[in-house]
């Protein structure tokens, strides 16, 4: 595999899925399972999907000390083992590689030379440094001086290096440099002059449906004990769990922009602040509804879902606007607030049952759908359908109700206002026939 000698990859090529009967996801997962940990491999991953899985957990931990940085991700990783169905938690410093520190030895600066120069000699005798450049007719040819292959073909030719003193002198690198042996990261992401090491894992979706629960429990408990424990380090999200925060931010301002306009269009129809916002109480109901569909379907209610909703809010409304449209009408014509409410019912039973079942049965094909492909649109269909289906039931049932409230708010909001205006201490009472005395009561029954 490109990137180094110590790395692999195995891939292979399916058939059609209606032709194998499995899912690619399927499939990593059982391999697996048989497969299991094996001896001297630090990294193994199993992908179903075509190119580069996203990883559903993604925290970026940054800080000035690499090794605190890379403690603190060796804690996190252990931490994340705990969780039921995470599995794959690795982290971005990858596969360490043998590296070979120099360490000055402090008698070494008597003699002139520093870190930076103790580094820049050793890469010039084994990579080697420019010295010249010839120009050859159209070509440029650059002159590197560097020690003989012989003499740079094995670590062991390290010890044998010599190093320039600031008098002129050559000394032994053994002399001015300790040579330590170890394991070092190969790369190393850097972000506004901090180390960034990103902690991955995967979740199992038949046992974790979204990592929201997990990233809850690992803000309250967790975290906060971690940056104490590591003062000089700062957390975040990261990937796609970052990329689905920025959009449901984005989808929620747009949202609330495009309520707003509704409002504004239904009042300037209506001619009416209170009845657009009788109309638009409908939307939450909507909501609930998606939510069920979602629990009977047994679909996770993810961004695309969401997606649904809002282009659900513009929809459940419809049948409210045609309700309150037809009382409207009938009290413009003079009939009484009640059985104007009873009559538009009625009238426009017909016409918002069709309307809801119609996009009902619509999307239904949709939701039964079982290719591969169109499996992420199925939660946007199971929230339209199942949205616009509980919000007719509320429009034919709650918003009448509401109406008929409102208008005997109207009603006691005239009253009032009659009452201040003449000036009458006393609140208006509903005049009670006087009961007859017992003197007036004999003389009926005489009579």
């Amino acid at each position: 595999r490109p990137g180094g000698s110590h790395l692999a990859e195995v891939a292979i090529e399916f058939t059609n899925l209606h032709e194998r009967g499995i899912s690619s996801q399927k499939i990593a997962e059982l391999w697996r399972e048989e497969v299991g940990l094996l001896p001297g491999v630090r990294k193994l991953s199993f992908s179903g999907e075509a190119g580069a899985e996203r990883p559903d957990i993604d925290l970026a931990l940054a800080g000035r000390d690499l090794d605190q940085v890379s403690a603190a991700a060796d804690a996190l990783k252990q931490e994340l083992t705990r969780f039921a169905g995470v599995y794959e938690i690795s982290d971005t410093l990858g596969s360490h590689k043998p590296e070979i520190t120099l360490a000055i030895k402090p008698h070494a600066e008597a003699l002139g030379l520093r870190a930076g120069d103790l580094a820049r000699q050793v890469r010039q005798s084994f990579y080697g440094e420019e010295a010249q450049r010839i120009q050859r007719g159209r070509d440029e040819v650059r002159v590197i001086v560097r020690y003989p292959l012989d003499e740079r073909r094995s670590v062991a030719d390290l010890e044998n290096v010599r190093i320039r003193t600031a008098a002129g002198d050559e000394v032994p690198l053994g002399k001015v440099a300790e040579v330590r042996h170890g394991l070092g990261v190969p790369h190393i992401r850097r972000v506004d002059r901090d180390r960034v090491v990103d902690v991955t894992a995967m979740l199992d979706r038949a046992v974790v449906s979204n990592p929201d629960g997990i990233m809850a429990d690992l803000q309250a408990s967790f975290l906060p004990g971690l940056l104490q424990r590591y003062p000089g380090i700062a957390w975040s999200i990261e990937g796609g769990m970052e990329d689905q925060q920025r959009v449901i931010g984005e989808l929620t301002t747009g949202f609330s922009l495009a309520m707003f306009a509704m409002y504004a269009l239904m009042a300037i129809a209506f001619k009416s602040y209170l009845q657009p916002m009788l109309i638009m109480l409908v939307i939450p109901f909507g909501l609930v509804g998606a939510v069920g569909g979602h629990i009977l379907t047994d679909q996770v209610f993810s961004i695309i879902s969401f997606l649904g909703v809002i282009a659900l809010a513009g929809v459940v409304v419809n049948d409210s606007i045609v309700l309150i449209d037809a009382i409207n009408r009938l009290t413009r014509e003079g009939v009484a607030v009640g059985e104007a409410v009873r009559m538009a019912g009625r009238r426009r039973f017909r016409a918002i049952l069709l309307t809801s079942l119609t996009t009902f049965l619509g999307l239904t094909p949709l939701m039964l759908e079982t290719s591969v492909q169109a499996q992420f649109i199925v939660p946007m269909g199971v929230a339209l359908a199942f949205g616009v289906a509980f919000s007719t039931i509320v429009t034919l049932i709650l918003i009448p109700a509401l109406y008929l409230m409102l208008e005997d708010g109207r009603g006691l909001g005239r009253r009032l206002r009659a009452w201040t205006s003449t000036g009458d201490q006393r609140p208006p009472v509903r005049a009670m026939p006087a009961k007859p005395r017992q003197r007036d009561r004999e003389l009926m029954h005489s009579g």
